[in-house]
């Protein structure tokens, strides 16, 4: 682990986990693993997840996300 512009306040305050890197080698593992992933940009997974049945529409319990035709833009997905 080292130093990053911009970030040496966290990497003053995290003596203890640069410590754990340097000594054992489950944590710098997962650390590594971490690192790899920092940065990365996620993506929501569109899947159905259950079936839910309300009275009122599902939109006033939780956020709907619509797919787009393959190659479309999101703004213009199916209602």
């Amino acid at each position: 682990m080292e130093k990053t512009d911009g970030h040496e306040d966290g990497y003053g305050a995290a003596a203890e986990l640069r410590e754990m890197y340097d000594h054992d080698p489950d944590a710098k593992k997962v650390i590594d693993v971490a690192l790899g992933l920092e940065g990365l940009r996620r993506q929501d997974g569109i899947h159905a997840a259950a079936v839910v049945i309300t009275k009122d529409p599902l939109t006033e319990y939780l956020p709907i996300q619509r797919k787009p035709d393959a190659g479309g833009n999101i703004e213009n997905a199916r209602s």
